[in-house]
């Protein structure tokens, strides 16, 4: 994708680029970059770095069950990784920048596959601004941002699937898939619904249907053994305990 870069696709990066800058530069001079589960995830993060202990709680209570489950380890995982180099924030809002950045170019690189014009680009830059929700998000240790990353990847593996036919862009929704639920459960019940599209599309293109089951399996697969560690260490066999706390 990003080796056939051409002015327009280079001018339309500037332009997203420097929006985020803009927004990066509000978020510090106004230091509102928390919300109301951001204690919860920058805990984890401390948590698995000094102890490698995924728990959202502090430690300096009691141990409870629930906080082990509260938050899939992804983002925590995330933060953790920046935390090794630096107990810094501001480094992971850099990050969570790029991160934004690369999704709309992943999501412009889908459109135009399924015929985009490049010379709307005015168009699509005036709709990614008038979503500041966006740039928002970017800005807030917030996992939202990383959910979107395979949330984009899952969609253009998906078009590039129905174009061609080829097994790897199954294999990639799976994965992305999976990323995505250990980044929010949101993704979690959408793993049925990987299995369909994934079953439709093979019959429809002639793929070999067995290759495709296992790749279509492959998130429930995990999500089994990872439900399965849950139990082991909490003694419910769920994937996050926000299922019931929101319940």
């Amino acid at each position: 994708m990003f080796n056939k870069f051409k002015r327009q696709d280079i001018v339309f990066l500037g332009m997203v680029a420097l929006v985020h800058t803009i927004f990066y530069l509000l978020a510090c001079h106004f230091k509102k970059i928390y919300m109301g589960d951001s204690a919860e995830y920058v805990l984890e993060a401390v948590n698995i770095k000094n102890h490698f202990f995924f728990y959202s709680g502090s430690p300096s209570f009691p141990i409870r069950a629930e906080f082990m489950t509260l938050r899939p380890p992804l983002y925590p995982l995330f933060l953790a990784f920046v935390y090794f180099f630096t107990l810094n924030n501001w480094v992971v809002l850099i990050l969570q920048n790029l991160l934004s950045v690369f999704n709309i170019m992943i999501a412009r690189d889908a459109l135009i596959h399924i015929g985009y014009n490049k010379k709307y680009d005015w168009l699509l830059f005036l709709f990614v601004v008038a979503y500041p929700i966006q740039f928002i998000y970017s800005n807030n240790i917030a996992s939202d941002t990383l959910l979107q990353t395979f949330a984009v990847i899952y969609f253009r593996q998906f078009v590039l699937l129905v174009m061609d036919g080829k097994l790897k862009h199954a294999l990639w929704m799976s994965i992305a898939l999976v990323l995505g639920a250990f980044v929010k459960p949101i993704f979690y019940p959408f793993a049925i619904v990987n299995v369909i599209i994934l079953l439709a599309i093979a019959l429809n293109k002639k793929i070999n249907i067995v290759k495709v089951i296992g790749i279509a399996l492959l998130p429930l697969l995990v999500f089994t053994m990872y439900n399965s560690w849950n139990y082991v260490r909490t003694g419910k066999f769920h994937f996050s305990s926000i299922e019931a706390i929101t319940a």
